[in-house]
């Protein structure tokens, strides 16, 4: 496939016609957050062949998370969107359904998974699990643990990570 460049003033673009569909259907769902944006969420880009970006999460007010700023690589695979986009958390959190080696665990990327499921879609997913996590599986047990037995704990754990987070960045 031959790609061609239109040259603007400090700008090159590839024309739509000339990417793959994987790069087109990642490119489609990207403006479409942007046209109908979720509060507190944004999805950029990360590589020219647009199978890579990075979907930032600022979670709510009221959040345990409140004040964070999340950060999940989404890559999409050459078979996107029959099979899901391998994601992995780049941001350190206290949570039932991230390991603490960067896996996330939520519905949609998991069993849930099909090719309708979009970049907005999981946003959404993982805004919902923050305060309301699956526990039947969980990636971080300890997590878990304190979630169903000790939520003063568990919040202490989560906040101090947060606080931790807000400083290095």
């Amino acid at each position: 496939m031959s790609t061609q460049v239109l040259n603007m003033p400090n700008k090159s673009v590839t024309k739509m016609s000339d990417i793959s569909p994987v790069s087109r259907r990642v490119r489609s769902e990207a403006m479409t957050l942007k046209r109908s944006p979720i509060p507190g969420v944004s999805f950029k880009e990360s590589s020219r062949e647009f199978n890579e970006g990075i979907l930032t999460i600022r979670p709510p007010i009221g959040s345990i998370y409140e004040g964070d700023t999340m950060k999940i690589q989404l890559t999409f695979g050459p078979d996107y969107p029959a099979h899901k986009p391998s994601s992995r958390m780049l941001t350190r959190i206290y949570h039932p359904n991230i390991s603490q080696t960067d896996g996330i665990c939520i519905n949609c990327l998991v069993s849930g998974y099909n090719n309708q499921v979009t970049i907005a879609r999981i946003a959404e997913e993982f805004i919902a699990a923050l305060d309301k996590p699956g526990l039947e599986d969980p990636l971080n047990k300890d997590a878990a643990y304190d979630w169903a037995n000790n939520k003063a704990e568990f919040i202490r754990k989560a906040r101090e990570i947060v606080e931790d987070n807000k400083r290095l960045n």
